[in-house]
C-alpha cells in the first residue's frame, strides 16, 4: 500500500467515526428532548423532597433544643424549691434546739433524751441530716455510757433494737452501747441478726441505728466476716444512696475486728 492510499484509508475511517459521533449527539439530544418533561418534573420532586427533609429535620432540632431547654428550667425550678424547704426545715430545727438548750443540754440523762427523741420524731425528713444533729448533740451530752452493773436488770437486746423503728431509738443505740461492754457477742449477734435487707423507710431507719451502734462500739466490735458481709451487702440498696446512712455504714465496717 502506497503513502497516498494509507492516506485516504485513514480520511477515510475520520469521516466514519465522525458520522457516529454525530449521530450519538442526534440521539442524546432527542432523549433529552422528549424526556425533558419527565426530567424537569423528577428534579423538581427531588429538590422539593430535599427541601421538606431539611425542613423536617431542623424543626426536629428546634423541638428537641426546646425541650431541653424546659428540662433544665424546670430541673432548676424543682432543685431551687427543694433548697428552699430544707432550709426551712433547718431554719426550724436550729430554732428547737436554740429554744430549747438548757433542757437538750441538760445534765439529767434521760430528759436531755427525751428532748432529742422529740427531735426525731419531729423533724424526720428526706434529707437525714436531723439523725447527725441528734447524734452529734448526744456524744457530747453523753460522750461516754457507763457499763451496766452484771447484777442489774439488764434491758433486752432484741427489744432495744425493736425501739429503733421508733422515736426511742437512740436512747436505745445508748443504751446497747453500755450494754456491749458486758456482753459484746450477744448485742453484736442480735445488731447483726436484726439487718433488714428490703429496701424501704423501715429499712432505712433500723440499719442506720444498727451500723451507728456497731460504729460507737469502744475498741471495735468482733464478727465473724459473714457477719461484717451482711453490712457490706448495704452498699448495693437504695439506702447507701444517702450520704448520712452510707457514711454510717462504712463506719461500722471501719469498727469491725475479726472474731
Amino acid at each position: 500500500m502506497t503513502d497516498a492510499n494509507y492516506e485516504e484509508e485513514r480520511l477515510a475511517l475520520d469521516r466514519e467515526r465522525l458520522k457516529l459521533e454525530k449521530t450519538r449527539a442526534e440521539m442524546e439530544r432527542s432523549f433529552f428532548y422528549k424526556n425533558s418533561g419527565v426530567l424537569l418534573t423528577a428534579a423538581i420532586s427531588l429538590a422539593a423532597v430535599l427541601v421538606s427533609a431539611t425542613q423536617i429535620w431542623s424543626a426536629y432540632i428546634t423541638k428537641a433544643k426546646e425541650i431541653e431547654v424546659n428540662s433544665i428550667q424546670n430541673q432548676a425550678a424543682l432543685d431551687l424549691a427543694g433548697k428552699d424547704q430544707e432550709l426551712k426545715w433547718k431554719t426550724a430545727l436550729l430554732n428547737y434546739v436554740t429554744t430549747n438548750m438548757e433542757s437538750i443540754f441538760s445534765k439529767d440523762k434521760e430528759k436531755s433524751s427525751r428532748y432529742l427523741s422529740v427531735m426525731l420524731a419531729t423533724f424526720q425528713t428526706k434529707y437525714g441530716y436531723t439523725d447527725d444533729v441528734v447524734q452529734n448533740i448526744s456524744t457530747l451530752v453523753h460522750p461516754k455510757e457507763e457499763p451496766i452493773p452484771t447484777n442489774s436488770l439488764a434491758p433486752d437486746v432484741d427489744e432495744l433494737i425493736k425501739s429503733f423503728r421508733g422515736p426511742d431509738r437512740l436512747i436505745a443505740s445508748n443504751q446497747l452501747i453500755a450494754l456491749s461492754q458486758t456482753k459484746p457477742n450477744a448485742v453484736v449477734n442480735a445488731l447483726i441478726n436484726n439487718v433488714l435487707d428490703a429496701d424501704d423507710e423501715l429499712s432505712y431507719r433500723v440499719n442506720l441505728y444498727i451500723a451507728f451502734t456497731l460504729s460507737r462500739m469502744e475498741s471495735g466490735w468482733k464478727g465473724t466476716e459473714e457477719q461484717r458481709n451482711r453490712l457490706i451487702n448495704l452498699r448495693k440498696t437504695r439506702n447507701y444512696l444517702d450520704e448520712t446512712f452510707k457514711r454510717r455504714i462504712e463506719e461500722a465496717i471501719l469498727n469491725w475486728q475479726h472474731a
